[in-house]
């Protein structure tokens, strides 16, 4: 079991620092900027020339993902892979899954607004389930590897690896059993060390430093409610967005037409582009003034949900940091009027694990990544954790009372 999980580590490592690797290729080479991160990458591009990214984008989503389901095997998600403790879990066609991963890859580094982080994370699993398939574990030990494998590759692409075992625990296998912490441990520290010799300087955010004071406190208290309610309305728009989307040929006129809109709006909001992390960093830096944060944002959701109508594939991680710092920063602004003093950094923070750990449902995932991407002041944790709960509180609250309703 020890090799297996060490083998698991390495796999998704590669697999997670080989990923990082071509999307910063094919950004570079489609924005025309060779370094630096991607934010400026986009503001220094010509706005026909990220309409042409995003057009390619939507031709290579339409054309792609169309072939994937017309040719190949039907894909199988990481949750149905790892089935129940009662039931085995079905295995993930290899090369299909590979496939279409690099199509997420390849269409977030055009500008997709949706998140790079699912594709690691499958490409991993089905590393994992090849594996254990090939060494004949089944049942419990299968899921659980299977899932630290997919978590890894979380962790080896953000170089997150506390937030990638947690993610695995809290969100894959619903469960903190000593049997399961230690593999998804040892398999995301074990990835998130392999990526960082393969991409040693891939920095996520930078963020100065965020004092906390009494007033940082009660915006928690107030702000997390209000963040829930928030991030409901997105959790409820994008999966009927993402229900909505064609599986048959229409997928490529609808993917095209989808992402050129994108296009068109980010000739004058390049920041809406990529899976958030330009916007997100937009919000701590607190760079724009009010209302253009507040056209940011909406241009954010409407972008998303725009890709997965068009039948986009990629992750809403991110996407939910960036809607978390820019209505963070867009509050905390508000309330910064009233109560001056504190720098509008701390509640962009605050407002991405919160938005996050709503919009996800994963408030112990959420606070940790935000913790460890951005590297913010430990003191911040505290109102963090505050506003996080509240937040994903309210989401459930208001979820559960409309399905009782229904």
């Amino acid at each position: 079991m020890t090799a297996i999980v060490a083998v698991l580590g390495v796999a998704s490592g590669l697999v997670g620092g080989l990923l990082v690797i071509l999307l910063h290729a094919v950004q570079h080479v489609a924005f025309g900027y060779s370094e630096g991160l991607f934010l400026y990458g986009s503001e220094q591009a010509r706005a026909w020339r990220r309409l042409l990214c995003l057009m390619a984008a939507g031709l290579i989503a339409g054309v792609g993902w169309w072939a994937v389901y017309r040719w190949f095997k039907p894909l199988v998600s990481i949750g149905a892979a790892l089935g129940r403790e009662d039931t085995e879990g079905k295995r993930m066609p290899f090369w299909p899954t590979v496939v279409h991963g690099l199509l997420q890859i390849v269409t977030v580094a055009l500008g997709s607004p949706l998140g790079r982080e699912v594709a690691p994370r499958e490409i991993s699993a089905a590393v994992a389930d090849r594996i254990t398939d090939w060494v004949g574990v089944l049942g419990h030990p299968r899921r659980v590897l299977i899932a630290s494998s997919a978590g890894a590759g979380l962790a080896a692409v953000y170089g997150v690896p506390l937030g990638g075992a947690v993610f695995t625990l809290e969100v894959l296998l619903v469960s903190f059993a000593l049997s399961a912490v230690i593999p998804a441990l040892a398999c995301s520290a074990i990835a998130a060390g392999v990526a960082a010799v393969i991409v040693p300087d891939d920095l996520q955010y930078t963020v100065g430093h965020t004092p906390v004071t009494t007033s940082v406190w009660f915006w928690a208290v107030v702000f997390g409610p209000l963040c829930g309610l928030a991030a409901w309305g997105f959790r409820w728009l994008t999966l009927r967005c993402a229900q909505a989307a064609p599986r048959d040929w229409q997928l490529i006129p609808r993917a095209f037409a989808a992402f050129t809109t994108v296009g068109l709006i980010s000739m004058v909001l390049p920041q809406i582009l990529g899976n958030g992390k330009a916007a997100a960093q937009v919000g701590f830096d607190h760079s724009v003034g009010f209302w253009t944060l507040l056209a940011l944002l909406a241009a954010r959701v409407v972008a998303v949900a725009l890709a997965l109508l068009g039948g986009g594939q990629g992750g809403l991680l991110t996407p939910s940091i960036a809607n978390g710092s820019l209505l963070g920063a867009l509050v905390g602004t508000l309330w910064s009027g009233l109560n001056p003093g504190t720098v509008i950094t701390t509640y962009a923070l605050i407002g991405a694990a919160a938005f996050l750990a709503a919009a996800q449902r994963m408030p112990a995932t959420a606070i940790l990544l935000v913790f460890e991407l951005t590297r913010m002041d430990a003191a911040l944790l505290g109102p963090t954790m505050v506003a996080a709960a509240g937040s994903a509180a309210i989401e459930r609250a208001i979820d559960n009372r409309r399905s009782v309703a229904s």
